[in-house]
């Protein structure tokens, strides 16, 4: 229940802090429409900026001399609607989607991706009791546990598709298909329905819903990886996303030759895209959300201790992101008392992980 609460808690503040670009000159920017579906947590329409993915496409629109504005639907009406636009007006973008063949024949990409992420395969511990991840070094070691497992998975359409690596094993193993992933998660939760063994997911996608969702389940889910080992990368199925953009428009060919060279720009920016970053890890979620510290009334500073030990005072109305609350430990008059780690984001100690008690907490 306190992850709900918390989770609407921040849905409100998304309302009030809305926007992060506010146009000197707006009037003199062209409008352009873009459909989109509601991906939490990458892309939400309940976010300020509407996720670090939109906003990095907002700035690159608005140096290309666009205001964007943007419409969130159903995805299979939103890559639909754009898909069948021949005319710079109405929804002319979306994002973000990776290739497959079909999307190929229809659409036009951006040379780079927006967005990246990585295919996980979530598991539960007590049906599959002794995954042999240890030996998962390859795409193929993971396609050959695979095919054992009883899959569950979303059913196809224009809007949602897998890379087509995993649809080559989801048309030769035990697989059964849902409307959509929430479907497939509540049957892997369950401890008694063994029609599902394995989930795919993006790991973002995947933990989202088990936090929001199913919050109780979260300990019996593991996930089947290849472990990580120095920098090595464990994921075994990258996927990159792009914007997509419809063939039929005759002016979309320049228009996307357009956004890749803004696009390449902006990501030569280290500047702006360190402010971008920034704000996606100063925004809270459903597991760590934004706070604000807030101390006896008496006093214009808050008690914390740093993770070396030290104590220092922090002013009060300090910016933070509660990483965890830690186990209750006893107080001197002998009740609980609960204490919090906190990432400060604004105030002298900027940047700086602290504990501190339960009691300072106020949600934004």
């Amino acid at each position: 229940m306190k992850t709900r609460f918390i989770g609407i808690a921040i849905s409100a503040v998304a309302f009030l802090n809305f926007w992060p670009f506010q146009p000197a000159a707006a009037d003199a920017l062209m409008p352009v429409e873009i459909a989109l579906g509601n991906w939490p947590p990458v892309i939400e329409d309940k976010r300020p900026g509407y996720g670090a993915v939109t906003e990095k496409i907002t700035i690159v629109l608005r140096r290309m001399g666009y205001q964007p504005t943007y419409s969130f639907m159903p995805w299979d009406q939103a890559v639909d609607k754009v898909e069948s636009n021949e005319i710079d007006s109405g929804p002319r973008i979306t994002f973000p989607y990776f290739k497959t063949n079909p999307r190929e024949t229809l659409f036009l990409y951006s040379e780079m991706p927006v967005h990246q992420d990585c295919m996980k395969f979530f598991y539960h511990k007590g049906k599959i009791r002794n995954p042999d991840i240890t030996r998962l070094s390859t795409w193929d070691d993971l396609r050959d546990d695979l095919i054992k497992y009883r899959i569950g998975y979303r059913k196809a359409s224009l809007g949602f598709q897998y890379p087509d690596e995993l649809n080559k094993i989801l048309k030769d193993s035990k697989d059964t298909h849902f409307k959509g992933l929430y479907d497939a998660f509540e049957k892997l939760t369950n401890d008694n329905e063994l029609a599902v063994q394995v989930v795919p997911a993006e790991q973002k996608i995947g933990e989202h819903l088990l936090i929001e969702l199913f919050p109780d389940a979260r300990e019996k889910i593991g996930l089947l990886e290849k472990p990580a080992t120095g920098r090595e990368n464990a994921c075994l199925l990258p996927v990159d996303y792009f914007l997509l953009v419809s063939r039929k428009n005759p002016n979309n060919a320049e228009f996307i030759d357009r956004f890749d060279k803004e696009f390449k720009d902006f990501l030569a920016d280290k500047e702006a895209v360190a402010r971008n970053a920034r704000r996606e890890k100063e925004r809270g979620s459903l597991l760590q959300p934004l706070v604000r510290l807030d101390g006896l009334p008496s006093r214009s500073y808050i008690l914390a201790d740093t993770k070396s030990g030290k104590r220092i005072h922090i002013p009060r109305g300090t910016r933070g992101i509660l990483l965890k609350w830690n186990s209750p430990a006893k107080a001197k008059d002998d009740s609980p008392h609960v204490t919090a780690k906190v990432r400060l984001i604004s105030g002298p100690y900027r940047g700086l992980t602290v504990t501190i008690s339960g009691d300072h907490l106020r949600l934004e």
